[in-house]
Order: C-alpha cells, then structure tokens, then sequence
C-alpha cells in the first residue's frame, strides 16, 4: 500500500501489484472527481463509488474505468438510475426515476428507453408498453388517472393506428390519426363501431369524435353514414379528446 503524486496533480492512494494499483484504493482525479473502491491493473474495477466534482455520484460496478454492471447514479438535481448498465451508459433493465417524481422503469439501451417499459406520470397517468429511441413505439396502453384508457399502436411517440379507447366499463374500437401538425397534439378517434348507441357514447368521460362516419377496420371512409343521435351528443359538448 502507498501513496503515488502524478505530475499533473492527480494522486492515489491505496493498493500496489507489479507498480499497478491494484486491489482497493481511492484516486483523486484533476476535475475534483474522487473514485473509492476496487482496482486491477491500473483501472478502476470491480465495485466502487465516484463521487463527482459536481455533486452527482455513482455506487456500483466497473469495468475498465467505466459504469459496467449493476449500480446506482444519483444526480445532485435529485434524479436517480437504478439498474444495469454498459461502457457507462444505461443498458439493460432499470428504474429512471425523475425530480419531479415521474418514473420509467423497463429496458433501456445506450441511455435511450428501448424495449418494454413503464412510464408513470406525476398527474396519476401512466403508460405500459414499447419504446424504441426514447419514445412509446410500437404496442402500448396508456391508462388515465380518470379512469380511460387508450391501448393500440403508437408512432414515435403518438397514438396511431387501431386502437381501443375508453374507460374500463366501456370501449369503443377505432382508428387513431396523429395531428397533422406537430405542434398540435389532438389525436382524432374515429370509432369502427357506427352503432354504439347514444347512452353508451354519452357516458364516456372523453370522446376523441363521435361516430358520425363509421370507419372500415382498414382505415377507409365508408361514406358519410350519419347516426344523428350521435351527432346530437357531439353538439351537445363531447369533448374532443385531448
């Protein structure tokens, strides 16, 4: 065991094998980062904990000098990775949890949400279901905090596609458009059920557009086929969902 002072300033203090440090010892690094833990043949192996200059620190495995395997990294800002992870990055499965309490816990790859995933929302919503680049792609469930629910295909983030939506006592099946802009985040819904009947549509606590045109499981109009009940419950002040 010993004490070595590098020239530019940096020092480690701990364990030697065959002038390497080796075996358990902490290094003082340049930036003010200090590493406490395992070493082997020069670099920082094993189990250890950094404590970064800028008040974040990292608790857990390593691999040639980088986060590989299983740890914690706590951000100063208050956000926090539990997980795996790979030439320090998140990697593999783990629990994202945000300042603001928002959480993501699922498949991650190279630091991006890819895979099967749960993100819960500060509001009580909550979604389950794919990622791919960060963002819900693929098949997902979005559960609402007041009860609906929306479960079908998501692009890049917004709902598209066929899907079924409503609260958990009633569904209605239907096509989903993303907005044309993406400045504008209002999906429009076109139920394939043209005969839901008026109480069942008025009881749901959001409709993204009543079923005045009934839409083929396909995505084509089959023309303009009113069902004026429903058209009475969309100018009676449906909400557009939103």
């Amino acid at each position: 065991e010993g004490t070595y002072l590098f020239h530019d300033g940096e020092k480690y203090v701990g364990e030697w094998f065959n002038d390497q440090q080796h075996g358990k010892g902490t290094f003082h690094f340049m930036n003010n980062n200090r590493y406490e833990g395992m070493w082997y043949a020069d670099y920082q192996e094993g189990d250890g904990t950094m404590y970064y200059y800028n008040g974040d620190t990292y608790v857990g495995q390593w691999h040639q000098d980088m986060r590989s395997g299983k740890g914690i990294y706590t951000w100063k800002a208050g956000a926090k990775y539990e997980g795996t992870w790979k030439d320090d990055k998140k990697d593999g499965q783990g629990l994202m949890v945000w300042p603001d309490k928002s959480s993501y816990n699922g498949d991650w790859v190279a630091d991006s949400r890819e895979g099967k995933g749960t993100f819960q929302y500060v509001n009580g919503d909550k979604y389950v279901g794919d990622w791919k680049a960060d963002v819900q792609h693929g098949k997902g469930i979005y559960y609402f905090s007041s009860g609906d629910r929306y479960e079908g295909d998501y692009v890049e983030g917004e709902r598209t596609g066929q899907a079924t939506h409503g609260p958990a006592s009633i569904t209605v099946q239907g096509i989903f458009l993303p907005s044309a802009s993406k400045t504008e985040v209002i999906p429009i819904f076109f139920p394939i059920n043209p005969d839901i009947g008026f109480n069942q549509l008025f009881s749901l606590t959001k409709v993204a557009l009543p079923a005045i045109f009934s839409v083929l499981p396909q995505g084509r109009f089959s023309a303009l086929r009113f069902n004026w009940l429903q058209l009475l419950a969309y100018f009676a002040g449906l909400q557009i969902y939103n």
